[in-house]
């Protein structure tokens, strides 16, 4: 138990380091940015908000993440009521345990890459 307790905490700390570095970045004016034409323009007209690659790549981010937190949540139900159903079976007790320390750290690792991703992104476009 000691060992995930360690690996939390170095997450953790991971993170906090990460979106420190996250805030601040390069300042804008400092960086350049590059821009690309957007493709669909020509069938479709300008889109509000799709002029630059960062913006399209942050808006995919954007709804994977969504969809992550959806599913999270739903992992942490899951656990929740395999914990509360398990009518003290000790088997279903630590299955629900699992499932809910596993969901921790599924969700510390991707808000950890959501947090290099988007320093990386901003250090690009100097955001």
């Amino acid at each position: 138990m000691k060992k995930i307790t360690k690996i939390l905490l170095f997450l953790i700390c991971l993170t906090i380091i990460f979106s420190y570095f996250t805030f601040f970045a390069i300042p804008k004016t400092q960086a350049i940015s590059y821009q690309l034409k957007n493709p669909l323009e020509n069938l479709v007209g300008k889109a509000e908000g799709t002029e630059a690659v960062s913006i399209i790549i942050g808006q995919v981010i954007k709804l994977i993440l969504g969809i992550i937190g959806a599913v999270a949540l739903l992992m942490f139900v899951y656990g929740g009521f395999t914990w509360l159903t398990s009518a003290g079976s000790g088997e279903k007790v630590e299955k629900g345990k699992n499932i809910l320390i596993w969901s921790v750290i599924g969700l510390i690792v991707i808000l950890t890459s959501y947090v290099a991703v988007s320093f990386i992104i901003n250090a690009l476009t100097g955001k």
